[in-house]
């Protein structure tokens, strides 16, 4: 499955005994993906439970803008999904744009609402001023 954005997943638990063990989950992604790497860096649901996210990258400009240390994985996936559908139909750039208003971005869930209203946005790419 090809990947638009990642996200840095650290152990807090392990981070503020002062040990960065973390990894590279790219988004979209499966459930079986998700468990194993929380496996790997060490939360086992009992001593390490809760995580956080120290980086994010990708293919969507400004993206990482809009996203915190402490955004939900199952939310993030599912915004990699919405978003790898607009590429799919070719609207990532109208995405970006519409990233670049700044409205509707507050949270996860309002970004993938705004890749389900795309249509209400007009992209004109080759005009770069008023």
């Amino acid at each position: 499955m090809p990947a638009l954005f990642e996200a840095y997943v650290t152990n807090l638990g392990k981070y503020n005994e002062g040990e960065l063990v973390g990894e590279y989950l790219k988004f979209p992604t499966t459930p079986e993906e998700v468990q194993a790497l929380l496996k790997r860096i060490g939360i086992d649901g009992v001593r390490y439970e809760e995580i956080f996210i120290t980086d994010f990258d990708g293919d969507v400009l400004g993206l990482y803008d809009y996203l915190d240390e402490y955004e939900n994985i199952d939310e993030l996936n599912e915004l990699g999904h919405a978003l790898l559908e607009v590429r799919d139909k070719g609207g990532l750039e109208t995405f970006e744009a519409a990233l670049v208003l700044g409205k509707h971005t507050g949270s996860v869930k309002d970004l993938i609402n705004l890749t389900q209203n795309l249509d209400l946005y007009r992209f004109y790419p080759d005009i770069s001023d008023d």
